[in-house]
């Protein structure tokens, strides 16, 4: 299980990080619904990768970020995110067509 009291250490001898694709990020934490189609990652999973970006970034790492891994860097630094793009597209394109 990740454990975000071990990135000093998960980090000391490493030159940067790969934040990979997975499940969903939870975004109960951020006070938002989730979308039905969420499949969800442990919430230890995106404690750990949120603070494993942060703690990469301010040590000025190399960082590569894949699907989830963007999604997580963006949480990260306060983005917002969106579960379900078809969802959110087809909310813009109704309120377009009034």
């Amino acid at each position: 299980m990740p454990d975000v009291t071990r990135i000093d250490a998960d980090l000391r001898n490493v030159d940067g990080i790969i934040l990979s694709g997975g499940e969903d990020i939870d975004r109960r934490g951020m006070a938002k619904a989730l979308a039905s189609q969420a499949e969800l990652a442990s919430a230890a999973r995106d404690e750990y990768e949120i603070a494993l970006a942060r703690a990469a970034y301010g040590r000025g790492f190399r960082r590569l970020a894949i699907c989830r891994g963007l999604q997580i860097a963006n949480v990260a630094f306060g983005g917002s995110l969106h579960q379900h793009l078809p969802d959110a597209l087809e909310r813009t394109f109704r309120t377009r067509r009034r």
